[in-house]
C-alpha cells in the first residue's frame, strides 16, 4: 500500500526553476503544483540509504520557512528530488545554493578517534547488557545475545565514519547517520541559533557538539574535538 501510494503521488515529479522559485509538479491521480522561493530556503539535505549509497543513487528534501499546511502535505512539498543519480543531486544542489556540493560535501572535517571509542563502548555495554539479560531469563540460549557486539559494533564504526562537517564561507555543511545518510547544507545567514554543548560522556574525550538552529530544524555537528567546536563556534558566530 505504501508503494502504491508513493508512486500516485510522486507520479511524473518534476521541478523546474523560474527566476528565484521552484516550481514542483507531481501526481498520478490528482496533479499538484507548489512553488518555492528560493530565498525562503533555510537548508538542503542529501539523503542516502544503504542501498542507495550502493547503487549511486540519493534524495534532496528542503526545509522551507513560513510553510503552512497540513504536515503531509508539508512533508511532500519539500521533497525536492525523490530519487536519482548522485552526480545529478549535486548538480541541482549545486543550482539552488549556488555553490558546487560536489566540493563542499566532498572534503569535510572527519570525526576524530575519541568519538569512534565513545560509540564502540556504547555498542559494548549494549551487547554485554542484551547478552546478560538473555541469559538471566533463557540461560545458555539467550547467551547469543552476546553475539550483537559485532553488529553494533560496525553500526558504530559507520556512525563514526559518517560523522564530519566544513565551514566554507557563506555555507555550512554537516554530515551524519550510518544507515540513513544526511549531508545538510545550510547558509550562514539562516543560522538564527548557535549553541556549543559539552555532555558528560563527551567530557573524558574532549569532545563538543556544535548544534545550527534553523526555523523547523536544528542540526549538529556532533563529537567534534573540543578546540575545533570552539573555533567554529566562533566562526558561525562571526
Amino acid at each position: 500500500i505504501s508503494l502504491v501510494m508513493t508512486v500516485v503521488t510522486l507520479w511524473d515529479f518534476t521541478v523546474e526553476r523560474f527566476g528565484d522559485r521552484l516550481v514542483i509538479t507531481r501526481g498520478l491521480l490528482d496533479r499538484r503544483r507548489s512553488q518555492v522561493a528560493l530565498h525562503r530556503l533555510q537548508a538542503v539535505t542529501l539523503q542516502q540509504n544503504l542501498l542507495r549509497r550502493a547503487l549511486g543513487l540519493a534524495s534532496i528534501t528542503v526545509v522551507v520557512a513560513g510553510r503552512a499546511g497540513p504536515r503531509d502535505e508539508e512533508q511532500e512539498t519539500n521533497l525536492l528530488l525523490p530519487g536519482g543519480r548522485l552526480e545529478g543531486a549535486l548538480e541541482l544542489i549545486h543550482e539552488v545554493i549556488g555553490a558546487d556540493a560536489s566540493r563542499l560535501s566532498g572534503d569535510l572535517i572527519p570525526a576524530p578517534t575519541a568519538a569512534l571509542w565513545r560509540r564502540v563502548s556504547y555498542a559494548a555495554l549494549a551487547s554485554g547488557a542484551a547478552g546478560a539479560a538473555g541469559s538471566a531469563f533463557f540461560g545458555g540460549a539467550g547467551a547469543s545475545g552476546f553475539g550483537l557486539v559485532i553488529p553494533a559494533g560496525v553500526l558504530a564504526w559507520g556512525g563514526w565514519r559518517a560523522l564530519g562537517h566544513r565551514i566554507d564561507d557563506p555555507h555550512v555543511v554537516v554530515r551524519s547517520g550510518a544507515l540513513l545518510r544526511q549531508t545538510s547544507f545550510v547558509a550562514l545567514p539562516n543560522i538564527q541559533d548557535l549553541r556549543l554543548t559539552i555532555s558528560p560522556p563527551q567530557r573524558p574525550g574532549r569532545l563538543a557538539t556544535l548544534v545550527l538552529g534553523i526555523p523547523k530544524r536544528r542540526l549538529r555537528a556532533v563529537d567534534l574535538r573540543r578546540r575545533r567546536a570552539e573555533d567554529s563556534f566562533e566562526e558561525v558566530a562571526a
